[in-house]
């Protein structure tokens, strides 16, 4: 498993997909502190932390993108015939690739809670509390967990359609999903939800979300592994 996690990490290292953890991360806080430069706003913490929802709306298509690309890049590269000779297990390049999206996306929210932070510093006129500092890493950690439990939704799409665009297509459908299921106030009471179970105002239950996420995590991963493993070797040359 260490070689295969560490090719893929190579693999990772060498393309230019590693780009969108920075642009990604950063372009929430940068965004929210070039408006509040403009305007001459001089927002609380509590204000500051709703540049989350530029962050959250973003990610979908972010992660999808990433996760479609680690996925499906030897099935576009004509690569997969040779990749599933070698002696491992298939199901170990699989379990290598969701690892390392796991690790994209915790590097992606960990330099946007950075960000938030350290451009928060700048705009924000009121002192950083340790509340403040909690409920941004924690808010930002569970933005994290949340995609992380979509990573075999996306990987079964793209082993299906043998290519990243079809995770793609998701990750773009879901970014007006809280519109049209609720109206354009939804998607703001979905960033709300995540602010309140990181500690800011009124407590809110997470589990429900966890554990239907949770289950969808498994069961999409237990469909990828199969169709993975029991894939014809030359699928894709």
């Amino acid at each position: 498993m260490n070689k295969v996690l560490a090719a893929e990490l190579y693999k990772l290292k060498h393309s230019m997909i590693l780009w969108l953890i920075p642009i990604g991360a950063l372009l929430s806080p940068v965004t929210h502190t070039v408006s509040a430069l403009i305007s001459g706003a001089s927002p609380t913490w509590e204000e500051w932390a709703s540049h989350l929802i530029l962050f959250v709306l973003l990610t979908p298509i972010l992660f999808s993108i990433m996760t479609g690309y680690v996925i499906a890049r030897e099935y576009q590269h004509n690569t997969i015939n040779n990749v599933l000779t070698y002696p491992y297990a298939r199901l170990t390049f699989l379990i290598a690739k969701i690892i390392v999206v796991m690790m994209t996306i915790v590097a992606t929210c960990l330099l946007s809670f950075g960000g938030s932070v350290l451009f928060g510093l700048w705009v924000v006129q009121e002192g950083l509390t340790t509340h403040d500092f909690l409920i941004s890493l924690f808010s930002h950690a569970i933005v994290a967990a949340l995609y992380i439990l979509l990573i075999p939704l996306w990987a079964f799409i793209s082993i299906v359609g043998k290519s990243n665009i079809p995770a793609v297509i998701v990750g773009l459908a879901m970014i007006p999903a809280p519109f049209i299921i609720g109206g354009s106030g939804n998607f703001n009471r979905v960033v709300q939800f995540i602010l309140r179970a990181a500690g800011m105002g009124k407590p809110v239950n997470i589990w429900p979300s966890l554990i239907i996420l949770g289950s969808l995590f498994l069961i999409f991963l237990l469909i990828s592994s199969l169709v993975y493993t029991k894939s014809d070797v030359h699928s894709g040359s």
